[in-house]
């Protein structure tokens, strides 16, 4: 039974600008399957596949006015004074880094990484213990679990800490 309405798609790219950019976006785990299965029903009832993309648009458009008004309301003013400057994270090398965990984050995969001997981080990749290099390498994005994204300067320094205070 699908569904006919207004869904939002993105505006087409002139030859030769490429594609858009994607971010990730930190979810728990048990959010993120439910968050699956509601792309997986949109797809259903509308009768086409949907994007994670669509679904968030469609409820950041349509949910919000609903459920709190004047949320809704304070982000279309702030929508419309355009976008908010980046946020600088904190030095991900600072701090107690030993009790933090750490991630290779891809397309909502996320890998746990420990301390390695050979490389600063290892998780299982396809069923192998791999380095952090090799994530890097399949496109994996390296953070903590404050969602800080860490590069790979950062991540030898931060091995180096946690192996010194073990």
């Amino acid at each position: 039974m699908a569904r006919t309405k207004d869904l939002y798609k993105p505006s087409r790219r002139k030859n030769g600008e490429g594609v858009g950019k994607f971010c990730t976006v930190n979810l728990k785990e048990d959010i993120a399957i439910e968050f699956k299965l509601l792309v997986k029903a949109y797809s259903e009832v509308y009768g086409q596949k949907m994007t994670p993309t669509q679904v968030i648009k469609r409820l950041m458009d349509a949910g919000v006015k609903r459920c709190d008004p004047d949320v809704h309301a304070v982000f279309s003013r702030l929508k419309e004074a355009g976008a908010p400057e980046p946020v600088l994270e904190s030095d991900p090398t600072k701090g107690n880094v030993w009790e933090r965990r750490y991630f290779a984050v891809k397309d909502g995969d996320k890998i746990e990484l420990q301390v390695g001997d050979k490389q600063p981080f290892y998780g299982k990749f396809n069923g192998k213990d791999v380095g952090l290099w090799k994530f890097i390498q399949e496109g994996y994005t390296f953070m903590n679990d404050a969602g800080i994204e860490i590069n790979e300067d950062q991540a030898k320094i931060i091995a180096q800490t946690i192996k010194t205070n073990k």
